[in-house]
């Protein structure tokens, strides 16, 4: 009986693993293109960054690259600041509410994910805590294709080229996160802690 549960266990921290590296790594990779900027898709982005708040350490902004909406928020929180100074400089309002409708509705999914995904997440990490932390562990793991893939473009775009000391770094800052994610959890009485006081 005790064999089998620990089985299930362990079948269940291997699904959420590979789940999370999947679904982190083709969104990393097709998200931008394949869903736009559309003001729907905002809104669900920000729903899921929000959701970072809970995340032991996911970032929201790893989360927007992984769903290929970080450059375009932050051009649109730049051109909607522009266009707030403008105004109070004596320019027109039309550029502000042009400008401020995206940040608005990102904000909108930020409040409404306040409610549902993050609450989620801590459910999820209050009733399956090994299995959510293989997920978030896989999930960082998975995104790091997003900067890859930007830097890749950088490089490109500049005739540079990957070296060593950029791959070294890379694979430091992977290492790194799963160290704090793992860190981060022991600090708040993880997995050990926790199956201990329930014995």
């Amino acid at each position: 009986m005790l064999y089998s549960e620990v089985s299930l266990s362990t079948r269940g921290r291997q699904g959420a693993a590979v789940t999370g590296f999947l679904v982190a790594f083709l969104l990393s990779g097709y998200a931008a293109s394949t869903f736009g900027s559309s003001l729907p898709v905002i809104f669900v982005a920000g729903g899921v960054a929000v959701s970072a708040m809970v995340l032991p350490g996911v970032s929201g902004s790893l989360l927007l690259l992984m769903l290929g909406q970080y450059e375009y928020m932050s051009n649109a929180l730049s051109q909607f600041t522009d266009a707030l100074v403008a105004g109070l400089n004596g320019g027109g309002t039309e550029t502000i509410v042009d400008t401020g409708v995206p940040v608005v509705m990102f904000m909108a999914g930020g409040v409404v994910g306040l409610f549902t995904v993050a609450h989620s997440v801590r459910w999820a990490l209050d009733h399956y805590r090994e299995a959510t932390l293989a997920f978030l562990v896989s999930l960082i793991v998975g995104a790091l294709r997003a900067p890859v893939e930007q830097t890749s473009l950088e490089l490109t775009a500049t005739g540079a080229m990957w070296t060593a000391q950029t791959i070294g770094l890379f694979c430091l800052f992977a290492v790194v996160g799963a160290a704090a994610v793992v860190l981060v959890d022991r600090l708040a009485g993880g997995i050990e802690t926790s199956q201990s006081t329930s014995v």
